[in-house]
């Protein structure tokens, strides 16, 4: 019968220690009456007495036998005492958490019953308000998700208790279970007392523990009780609750050995996933009880070095997949390697379980044993890639990385190149993870096919990228360069100098050759969380100034650390990672790494504008004054990040645009199976501007290309390479009347392409008649349009773009549109609206940067202006109320 909160809280466990007194009692009777024994039997022994021959032979041994018996029922005995001792101050350790887990739960206004349930513990007045409140369903929400927390922690250790309770089950079994340690010889009565008796709960376990793993790696049968007997042992003994647990797993590894661990891994898993699927959970428990041994131990610095020197023997040693010898191609002799097998186990729990400095020894152990195959020594076949056998781990350095991203300080040490030096730098593991590795380590398999039949299948060609190649990677690029977990809320700063320079080189190196933009998916995430952490440094960057004022890369300063990369490298960078998702908003569309970095930069120049210098009053109207330099500072990092959504937002549509014309030109030549008489037909009819839809390479859009930066007038712009149009305007062809015609309801496909082709032939038959079918036949009218809509856009372009056509005073008459033109040349134009200057509009054409030029000015989207100050990038404006009169500003607006 299984434990429950209610059992737990009401039993006294001081019983134990009176039992367990009652037991050193009883050793203490048997040893009185051993010694009583001893005196009533001392004249019959052998040769003390006139007592001779086969009678006196046999009495003398069952004389000796019954004395031992005295003393092995003594050491039963005591042994008994020491146990329920050991069970009383587990349960009283366990009971003491438990207790501390329900008053912080009663703390956080939480109800806890007699059996553990957990609710809100809300009064009348909280719960009718709640219900009258528009939001009260949502906050009650919270309270139920809370409470839910707290029977989770509740529940976790009910479950420990239930685990100590086996565990002390095992034990007592054990202790009066006769060992016949000397059987034969002193010990002549099977099944008496047991003079082997031990008084450790956690010494029995360990021997159960053996005896399973032991047959397991012997290939011998184990029961499915047995494997969740084990898997109990592991998790008791790996509760943080008991401070026995770093010796407990040393001693558990070391009689495995490092070879015997992976051995037993791996006959987990070939039981886990393709012989013992009923028994699947209990295996992957004992694989998660092996890594949280690991884990344990990890912490002592003896075990540390003699389990990772164990491991580098083993490490690169092959072993029979899981799979199967042969297994799972043919040709492929379907082995695996150590580490491999090892870093299989050890994800099984949260790497800020493992001890730092052994998770920096393992990955450069690993790093060590790759790098001259660039990584290709683990490459396998797709049977055991990411996508068929997620359990498996064909990347351990990758693995190892994402361990170590839990700790930062360990993760800067391993990738830190030291010195940007060229020479430190190409040496450093971070130049061989960007630049020099193969990431490819996945060998597809194809099929070998007899008559009717698959014969075999053949693991052979160029590997491939798995699906999670870099993720680890990623992860710990972002803690070594950041100083936090991975993961963790996202903090500006500060950083130190090998953190910086860390951030520095991996932006000069994923840039080299100018392909920056060029950035693996599962790096993109990471690499943007940790540009906002130093977002700070980029805003002055892309502003144009150095984050650093003595000019030197990395130095460190009073307020730490900073970048000072390459500006064009930095852009070509976060383009690269801007089309990253890192998660979905509740309509369900992405959100990317751009909106994170664009929220970032926003929240920079809103505080770099709020640290202004106040302007005097008698220098109202001077423009060259801070405001001004920090306004240009914000233009030109806005801008920069309205370019880089841009293309972002191109780059997605030119691949949306090609992934529609594949699937055009897929459809018309399933289409131009069933019409193999059009080429004819058009030559019939004589139609020179008729063009077989195949005629000519078609090819989807090339990717937009991120081309070198210019500055103009503190505005970036950059040249764009175009791709030339698929079609020519004018020109039909049959596929693509088939493809757009409508068919009608209840008409079938067949009948609806037959009423087409009769469509096209109809119409291409009065071509030559009717000049509407063929613009292009009257070229006069195509200019005349065209130069129509040229002259329109000029005139818009300066109503809008200039002062030329605009108010002369603005903002009540404190800003002439000649001071405006004087001070952004053809970058826009600013007029008034309203009476009174209520408000103004600062507008630029498409590309151009979105001004901030007031201190807590909040960017929202909108596209209505008055009577707020409107700052138009794409889709964003920048509110601030209606202004009091003025104390003094540049722009004649009032301080905030």
């Amino acid at each position: 019968m299984a434990l429950t909160y209610k059992k737990i809280m009401s039993t006294d466990y001081g019983k134990l220690t009176a039992a367990a007194k009652a037991w050193d009692d009883m050793a203490t009777e048997l040893k009185k009456a051993e010694s009583a024994y001893a005196a009533a039997t001392r004249g019959l022994s052998l040769g003390s007495s006139s007592w001779q021959g086969l009678a006196q032979s046999r009495a003398y041994a069952n004389f000796q036998g019954t004395q031992y018996e005295y003393g092995a029922a003594q050491k039963q005995a005591r042994a008994i005492a020491d146990l329920l001792r050991d069970a009383h101050g587990q349960f009283t350790e366990l009971k003491q958490r438990l207790d501390s887990v329900v008053a912080d739960a009663r703390k956080d206004k939480m109800a806890v019953d007699a059996e553990g349930s957990v609710r809100p513990d809300l009064s009348a007045d909280v719960k009718r308000a709640l219900v009258h409140d528009p939001d009260g369903q949502t906050l009650l929400a919270q309270y139920n998700r809370a409470a839910q927390s707290w029977e989770q922690q509740i529940q976790k250790y009910v479950k420990a208790f239930e685990d100590a309770d086996a565990g002390v089950k095992l034990a007592l079994t054990g202790a009066v279970k006769d060992s016949n340690k000397e059987s034969g010889g002193k010990d002549a009565t099977p099944n008496g007392f047991n003079a082997g008796a031990k008084g450790d709960i956690e010494q029995y376990e360990m021997d159960y523990a053996k005896d399973v793993t032991t047959r397991i790696n012997n290939g011998e049968k184990v029961t499915t009780a047995e494997v969740e007997n084990l898997s109990r042992i592991l998790r008791d003994n790996n509760n943080e609750a008991f401070e026995h647990r770093t010796k407990w797993g040393q001693t558990f590894l070391s009689g495995l050995g490092a070879d015997g661990t992976l051995k037993l891994t791996n006959a987990l898993n070939d039981q886990a996933y393709f012989e013992g699927k009923d028994g699947k959970k209990s295996y992957e428990s004992v694989k998660t009880g092996i890594a949280n041994s690991i884990a344990a131990a990890s912490h002592d610095a003896h075990f540390r070095k003699q389990w990772l020197d164990e491991m580098k023997k083993v490490g690169t040693s092959e072993y029979v997949g899981p799979a199967g010898s042969g297994t799972p191609a043919k040709g492929s002799e379907g082995k695996v390697r150590g580490y491999q097998i090892l870093m299989g186990v050890m994800e099984r729990t949260d790497g800020k379980n493992y001890d730092g400095q052994f998770l920096k020894g393992l990955t450069q152990d690993i790093y060590s044993a790759e790098k001259a195959s660039k990584g290709d020594i683990w490459d396998v076949s797709q049977q055991y890639g990411e996508k068929n056998a997620s359990w498996f781990v064909n990347d351990p350095l990758d693995s190892s990385l994402g361990l170590l991203s839990k700790h930062p300080k360990e993760a800067t040490e391993f990738l830190d190149p030291g010195s940007h030096s060229e020479d430190d730098v190409k040496k450093s593991p971070l130049n061989y993870l960007l630049r020099e590795r193969d990431w490819n380590g996945i060998v597809p398999e194809y099929s070998e096919w007899g008559t009717n039949h698959e014969t075999s299948r053949v693991a052979h060609g160029m590997a491939v990228e798995d699906g999670d190649a870099r993720t680890g990677f990623g992860a710990a690029l972002e803690a070594g360069a950041t100083g936090r977990p991975a993961g963790s809320p996202v903090a500006t700063g500060p950083h130190s100098e090998a953190e910086a320079r860390i951030l520095d080189e991996t932006i000069k190196l994923l840039d080299k050759d100018g392909k920056g933009d060029e950035i693996a998916e599962n790096l993109k995430v990471p690499l943007g969380r940790t540009l906002n952490s130093y977002a700070g440094d980029v805003f002055q960057l892309l502003g144009g100034e150095s984050p650093d004022q003595n000019g030197d890369k990395s130095n460190s300063n009073s307020g730490g650390s900073h970048i000072t990369s390459d500006e064009h490298s930095l852009i070509r960078v976060m383009r690269g990672v801007s089309d990253g998702v890192i998660g979905s908003a509740p309509n369900g569309e992405p959100i990317r790494v751009f909106d994170a970095l664009y929220e970032a930069q926003k929240g920079q120049a809103a505080e770099h504008l709020a640290y202004a210098k106040p302007v005097p009053t008698d220098q109202a109207n001077n423009v060259v004054a801070d405001w001004n330099i920090r306004s240009r500072n914000v233009g030109e990092a806005m801008g920069t990040m309205t370019g880089i959504g841009s293309d972002m937002l191109l780059d997605n549509r030119d691949a949306q645009v090609g992934r529609i014309n594949d699937t055009a030109r897929y459809a018309y030549h399933a289409g131009a199976v069933s019409s193999t008489s059009f080429p004819a037909w058009a030559t019939r009819h004589n139609v020179p501007s008729m063009r077989s839809p195949t005629s000519g390479p078609r090819t989807s859009p090339p990717r937009r290309t991120w081309l070198p930066v210019h500055r103009t007038r503190g505005i970036r712009h950059r040249a764009r390479k175009e791709h030339a149009p698929f079609s020519t305007p004018g020109r039909h062809s049959k596929g693509s009347i088939i493809r757009t015609a409508t068919r009608t309801p209840g008409t079938s496909r067949r009948k609806h392409t037959e009423t087409a082709e009769k469509t096209l032939s109809q119409r291409c038959a009065r071509g030559s008649e009717d000049p509407a079918m063929f613009p292009m036949s009257r070229p006069w009218k195509m200019a005349a349009v065209l130069l129509s809509l040229a002259l329109l856009g000029s005139g818009l372009y300066v109503a809008y773009n200039t002062n030329f056509l605009g108010d002369d005073e603005l903002c009540a008459g404190l800003v002439s549109s000649g001071s405006v033109e004087a001070t952004f040349p053809q970058t826009g134009r600013l007029s008034a609206d309203g009476d009174g200057g209520a408000g103004a509009t600062y507008s630029w054409t498409a590309g151009s940067a979105a001004l901030l030029l007031f201190p807590g000015s909040q960017i929202r989207n909108s596209t209505s202006t008055p009577p707020w100050i409107a700052l138009t990038s794409p889709s964003h404006t920048v509110d601030r109320p209606t202004p009091v009169p003025p104390r003094s500003s540049p722009v004649g607006r009032a301080e905030p």
